[in-house]
């Protein structure tokens, strides 16, 4: 599955900062629009770590980031890009460790840390964790349209098909223009047969249960019938032992 991770574009000190695009390993996608933080000595060691992770030179862009967060602990440009390094890199535990940092030390970001956070989760295949992650995200920023995409993939795996099917469905109203709109419209479909096909088997399930249910029952009832029947015939044949009994002791007295 694709990660899509937010990150800041390039410094600017006049202008805030154009969205941008870049691949990074294992075929994630870093996206995300910041305005410049100010003071360009202060961030020369972003700067520098920054310059080598878009040249992909992620073990020499990582100890300049981890530099940059000691010298501006509260800019959430450099929580972004490390944890996106690590993420890069597989090391997916330090990269969930960066992006609490972010949320613990910086302001207005909160939303982007727990989606990449939940990107890191489900690498790890903590598919439940990850759902949660993505769900808060959702809630602290609801037109946020990556979350929605990436929880309905979770949860398709965990095999919550309806809430996954909500999910596509907000994320194509939220984002129309998507170039993976074809595939998810396919997904959709997919999902809705499958729900279909749950509820015929549940159905069918639920008609096989109540027929043997009634066989179960007129089986019973034919059984209890017999021996009732067979109840009834021995307290008659009893009856009329008892009236031969008496009419043998009537003949003795006579005699």
């Amino acid at each position: 599955m694709n990660m899509q991770v937010h990150l800041p574009s390039r410094l600017s000190l006049i202008k805030t900062l154009q969205r941008f695009l870049v691949c990074v390993k294992c075929s994630a996608f870093l996206l995300f629009s910041l305005a410049a933080p100010a003071g360009a000595e202060e961030l020369s060691l972003f700067a520098r770590g920054e310059e080598l992770f878009m040249q992909n030179k992620l073990q020499e862009a990582v100890p300049l980031l981890e530099g940059a967060i000691g010298e501006n602990p509260s800019v959430p440009q450099v929580y972004l890009y490390l944890g996106a390094a690590y993420q890069a890199l597989g090391l997916h535990e330090k990269a969930i460790e960066v992006f609490k940092q972010g949320i613990d030390r910086t302001d207005g970001y909160d939303a982007v840390f727990f989606f990449n956070m939940g990107n890191s989760y489900l690498a790890l295949g903590h598919q439940d964790t990850a759902e949660l992650m993505y769900t808060e995200a959702i809630s602290l920023k609801s037109t946020f349209p990556k979350p929605y995409l990436n929880r309905a993939n979770t949860r398709v795996r965990l095999g919550k098909y309806q809430d996954a099917i909500d999910d596509y469905t907000i994320y194509l109203r939220l984002d129309p223009t998507t170039p993976q709109r074809t595939n998810i419209e396919k997904m959709i479909a997919l999902l809705g047969e499958k729900l279909l096909e749950a509820q015929r088997r549940q159905e069918e399930e639920e008609r096989r249960r109540k027929e043997e249910e009634a066989r179960r029952k007129q089986l019973l009832d034919s059984v209890l019938k017999s021996l009732e029947e067979a109840a009834e015939e021995t307290q008659d044949v009893e009856a009329g032992t008892e009236g031969a009994q008496e009419f043998s002791e009537e003949l003795e007295l006579a005699d």
